[in-house]
């Protein structure tokens, strides 16, 4: 809610309304591209033809070029129109794919599955020795330490094997070893890929 006020040469640093009559003509070629300046009022002016000839938006990166005036600040930082394009770009950039975010769902379902599996055997096989040495007359005489502890750490032993083995350590590294033969591929057509994850897109 400050007042700032502007002049030509100003860097402006918040996104905001201009406050009453002014001058100004701002460059907003850091946002649009647009080389032609604009021009701003306390409310929108149209054209004839319906076209906005001045508004009374500011945006935080955008120059004074020409004129004096005051504004009123509404948005800074990361709540700006700049700031939230940067933000977009970030998360662009360090976002992961399509591809790689089902594979992570895979890999964590994969995970959670054979963990689960893993720990019912364990618990299969313990209860299966136990009802072979109860229920089969045995008494606690027969229960020999070395032979019967070793085989429930058989049991554990089998159980982590088949969790580590389930487990789909390779499938990413194998996925991106493809993606990357597919832009070996691509090279061949003349076309430059910057990004694995174009590969999936094409």
């Amino acid at each position: 809610g400050d007042i700032i006020m502007l002049s030509t040469g100003d860097l402006i640093p918040a996104d905001g309304v201009v406050l009453g009559r002014n001058d100004l003509e701002i460059s907003e070629k850091m946002l649009t591209g647009e080389t032609c300046l604009k021009k701003k009022s306390p409310s929108y002016v149209f054209s004839s033809g319906n076209e906005v000839v001045s508004s009374p938006t500011l945006f935080a990166g955008t120059f004074v070029q020409a004129g004096e005036g005051k504004m009123l600040a509404l948005a800074v930082g990361v709540s700006t129109y700049q700031g939230s394009m940067e933000e977009k770009m970030k998360e662009a950039e360090s976002g992961r794919s399509i591809l790689q975010k089902k594979l992570d769902s895979m890999t964590d379902l994969i995970t959670n599955v054979s963990m689960h599996v893993s720990v019912l055997l364990v618990v299969i096989l313990s209860l299966r020795m136990a009802y072979a040495f109860y229920m089969g007359k045995c008494c606690m005489e027969s229960w020999k330490h070395d032979v019967h502890w070793s085989e429930l750490l058989g049991f554990v032993i089998t159980g982590i094997t088949i969790f580590v083995v389930a487990v789909p350590e390779g499938l990413p590294l194998a996925v991106t070893i493809a993606l990357a033969f597919s832009v070996k591929k691509m090279l061949k057509d003349k076309n430059l890929v910057r990004h694995l994850s174009a590969c999936e897109t094409m």
